[in-house]
């Protein structure tokens, strides 16, 4: 996986450091336990992220980019 880039949005839950990188258009998720890549979220209609939420309860995260919000089903928590 690519380094993750510059001007980066963090979430941190129990488990998890949600990371969105723009530059790289992705989610990255890492563990906390030991650093290491659990997903990355990615699709080809990322050409501008703004925001994202994480609801670990629903596993869903929650994508803006540009006007338009995207919901992805969190694999990682299954």
């Amino acid at each position: 996986a690519p380094p993750l880039g510059d001007n980066l949005k963090i979430f941190i839950s129990a488990k998890y450091l949600y990371a969105l990188d723009k530059k790289e258009k992705r989610i990255v998720v890492y563990k906390l336990s030991d650093g290491k890549i659990s997903a990355q979220y990615l699709s080809a209609a990322f050409n501008n992220l703004t925001d994202f939420a994480v609801d670990e309860k629903a596993k869903k995260i929650y994508v803006l980019n540009n006007d338009t919000v995207y919901g992805i089903i969190a694999n990682h928590l299954d």
